[in-house]
Order: structure tokens, then sequence, then C-alpha cells
């Protein structure tokens, strides 16, 4: 199907994003899950398949606030706070001082699971973890991008330079992001069970403001 050019994308893509607003209406549809089927579609030739695993991915990997009324990239991009104040204070702070808030970057992380962050190749690659070890991947991740630059953000003064480091975080190797993910952020510092604690703790501050 692939090599027959791009006319084929767009309906089959259409057609996926339908079969899951209609399975679970509770998700429906939102912006960011085309950049998600975009991806399977591409890789994967089946259009059931396609429909599966775009399911298996929201309904089982990916919390189901990200997409019904935002509330859990929120709170994700908390946890995230937590875990640069515990593991990269330098990076929490730099960003601090430039004035460039999580938000501004890591809600797409999160909500797109890196698709137009990363290459497609590197998504994949992403992804490829993300099924087997499931959303823990996505801060790991997170926390290896932001590591691999830390030096670069030890000497921002401004935002923009800040927002450069940030994009050439987007050229490295995937491997190498993996690796560093992996050997610095592995289950012995960010495991499911920390991250559940974190997400519970941003839950309860959420609601008491």
């Amino acid at each position: 199907m692939r090599g027959r050019g791009a006319e084929w994308f767009a309906p089959k893509l259409r057609r996926v994003l339908l079969a899951f607003a209609q399975h679970n209406p509770a998700i429906g549809y939102c912006q960011s899950l085309n950049y998600l089927g975009g991806i399977i579609v591409i890789v994967v030739d089946a259009e059931e398949d396609c429909f599966w695993l775009l399911a298996a991915m929201l309904e089982f990997l990916l919390p189901k606030t990200y997409y019904a009324d935002l509330s859990g990239v929120m709170i994700d991009v908390h946890a995230l706070s937590a875990l640069l104040e515990r593991n990269l204070r330098a990076v929490k702070e730099r960003l601090e001082m430039t004035h460039l808030p999580l938000t501004s970057f890591a809600a797409q992380w999160f909500m797109c699971a890196y698709v137009n962050v990363l290459s497609g190749a590197a998504v994949v690659r992403v992804w490829d973890c993300l099924f087997m070890e499931g959303a823990v991947v996505l801060f790991r991740v997170a926390l290896a991008l932001l590591k691999a630059i830390e030096g670069e953000l030890g000497v921002a003064t401004e935002m923009e330079d800040a927002v450069g480091a940030l994009q050439r975080a987007r050229t490295l190797e995937i491997e190498t992001v993996l690796q560093i993910a992996q050997s610095c952020f592995g289950a012995g510092v960010v495991d499911l069970s920390d991250l559940m604690q974190l997400r519970s703790q941003a839950l309860s501050a959420s609601r008491r403001r």
C-alpha cells in the first residue's frame, strides 16, 4: 500500500480516527490524535490493526484525561517537574530562570508521544519502548532529552537560548537518547510505581488550588 503514493494516507487515517471516535466516544477525537494515528497508518498496513493499536495506546498506555479534558497532561507535566527537581535540578532552575515553562513544550511531547518532536524513525523506536514498558517511557525520554542538553541549557540566559537548545535536542540520535534514558533514568530511578505516586500528588495539589 505505501508504495502506491500518498493518496491512500488521508482516507485511511480518517477511517481509523472515525472508527475510534465511535468505539470510544468518551475520548472521541481531538487534534493530537491525527498525529498518533498518522504514524500508525504509515507503519502498519492492515487498517483493523491500525485501529486496535490506536485503541490500545489511548485506552491502556496513555491517560484518557490527556484527550478527554487535557487535565492528565497538566498532571504529567507537574510529575515531570517533580522528577526534574529530583534528578536534574539545575535544568529545572535554568528553565525557570529563562522563563520557559515546562508546559510550553512537555505538554506536546506527552500528548503527541513525540510525534513532530522527533523524527518518524525515532518516534517508532520510542513507541517500541512505550508498548513494552508503558507510559513511564515518555518521562524517561523527556528527562534524557533534557539531560542531553544540560550543558547548553546551563549557559542559557534568555528564553530564546533555552528554546534553541530544545530544538537541537530534537536532532539527537535516538539510540543516544534511549541509552541516556536507560542508564540515567531506568527502573532504579524512574519506574511505574514512582510515576503513579507523582501523578497522585500532582492531582491532589491541583484539587487544592
